[in-house]
């Protein structure tokens, strides 16, 4: 009963985290477009912050920045999380030393 519960968490915890890497591409190819940003600076519409796209220089807004900045930390952060899950495997088998829970012989 035990190991199908941790199974069952095992499988929605990297649900979860796939969801959130298939997230995180998502916002940085629709989101994250600096390329398309204008060359001048626009106070208006706050693209005041210049950005080097492919030796173009750009202004993006802060919203782009914050993701330039912190969206591949993000990500890779996910992804760590994601490998681990994938490789932790639950056991059942007790610590060096222990015995067996229904082993009657030591006790008398």
């Amino acid at each position: 009963m035990k190991q199908r519960i941790v199974k069952l968490v095992r499988r929605a915890l990297l649900l979860i985290l796939g969801a959130a890497l298939f997230a995180g591409v998502v916002v940085w190819n629709f989101l994250f477009r600096p390329c398309a940003s204008p060359n001048s600076p626009n106070p208006v519409t706050q693209n005041t912050i210049e950005f080097n796209c492919h030796g173009a220089i750009v202004f993006i807004d802060p919203f782009q920045n914050f993701l330039d900045h912190w969206l591949n930390h993000i990500v890779l952060g996910v992804l760590m999380l994601f490998f681990i899950v994938q490789k932790w495997q639950p056991t059942s088998r007790l610590p060096e030393g222990l015995p067996p829970p229904d082993d009657d012989s030591r006790s008398a």
